[in-house]
């Protein structure tokens, strides 16, 4: 899942560590740093909104098939991911 909040809020990301790197102090990057939190929260919003049934039937498939990754489980993970590109746009 973190892997898709960093791609919805890359812009975000990079800014803040870009401050980050350049002020050495966490502290005068707190408006990037709300920001990228805005955009986290923006992001679960859509996905619980759009998309609850898809990442339900992915986090069930993952927390009660085994580990291997069946085709249930690649299915339910495939119309999760397409359902967060669509919002995503």
């Amino acid at each position: 899942m973190f892997t898709l909040i960093c791609c919805y809020a890359l812009l975000y990301f990079q800014e803040f560590m870009l401050c980050f790197a350049e002020e050495k102090d966490p502290r005068k990057c707190l408006n990037e740093g709300k920001e990228v939190t805005r955009c986290g929260i923006d992001f679960y919003q859509k996905v619980r909104e759009h998309c609850a049934e898809e990442f339900t039937k992915y986090w069930k498939c993952v927390d009660y098939g085994s580990f291997d990754m069946s085709l249930r489980r690649l299915v339910a993970f495939h119309s999760f991911i397409i359902c967060i590109a669509l919002v995503a746009d």
